[in-house]
């Protein structure tokens, strides 16, 4: 009789404190922190995690007081660490398939992730999200995203390749669903990418590296000129537009077309 008690103690209990779940209520589970942002479904997101470190997962369902939370966002700034603007601490990530939107600035600095896996169910990925500084380079060597329809990018999703003065190449591969690879091409944030490939189709713009400080740099024929040049390219990306012409990325602007290093064409 007293075990039963105490039973059905613990669950009045539990259900008194589920009575108290509020959304922005804050769970952490192995140093990563997920947030309530809807009661009714019920969803968290990545929240702030200074304390992550190492090869993470993030999970795609929690439950918390006897309620199932489905994992649906990872939210701005969840692996940022904005003292430094770097994060030596996280090596890896595996991102689950109940994931639709990533934040601005969500692993921004995080330069020791080598790989990125979207899932399928991702629609959206917020500025700068993977951002890394010239003078901290990312050691990004490839990304893969499984959503047949290319997700939503905002500004400088994964920085500027237009700007090779770190030396360290951009040439890192994007691999997409069968059938996808121009659709991905086309669209703002993964254009970026030199190599497109979904296994049989591929797509590559040519690309030159140079270092815009050394005019004597033979793939750098206007020197600081030239610099400039990509720098008001960098900048007008907003009110501009991307295609690939001769197998060669294009960008038009006010009537006008720029090379992928900033030259102006005729």
């Amino acid at each position: 009789m007293k075990k039963v008690f105490v039973m059905l103690f613990a669950a009045i209990s539990v259900a008194a404190m589920a009575q108290n779940v509020k959304v922005g209520d804050v769970v952490d589970v192995d140093d990563v922190n997920y947030k309530i942002i809807s009661l009714d479904p019920a969803q968290m997101e990545v929240t702030e995690s200074p304390f992550a470190a190492g090869n993470i997962e993030i999970y795609d369902k929690l439950v918390h007081y006897g309620v199932t939370y489905t994992v649906v966002a990872i939210g701005k700034f969840a692996f940022l660490d904005k003292i430094s603007g770097e994060n030596q601490a996280i090596t890896g990530v595996k991102i689950p398939n109940t994931i639709k939107e990533i934040g601005a600035q969500a692993f921004m600095g995080c330069n020791r992730i080598e790989k990125y896996h979207f899932p399928a169910s991702l629609e959206k990925v917020g500025n700068s999200a993977f951002y890394c500084f010239d003078d901290k380079p990312s050691i990004l060597n490839e990304v893969t995203c499984d959503a047949l329809v290319p997700p939503t990018c905002g500004d400088f999703v994964f920085g500027s390749r237009f700007n090779a003065k770190d030396g360290i190449s951009r040439d890192i591969p994007l691999n997409v669903p069968k059938g996808t690879v121009q659709a991905y091409r086309n669209a703002k944030g993964w254009e970026i990418f030199n190599i497109i490939t979904d296994g049989e189709e591929s797509s590559t713009v040519e690309e030159i590296h140079y270092d815009p400080d050394d005019p004597n740099d033979p793939n750098n024929p206007g020197g600081q000129d030239q610099q400039q040049g990509i720098e008001d390219v960098q900048g007008m990306q907003m009110q501009s537009t991307k295609t690939v012409e001769n197998g060669c990325l294009i960008i038009k602007k006010d009537g006008a077309k720029y090379s992928a290093q900033g030259q102006k064409m005729n």
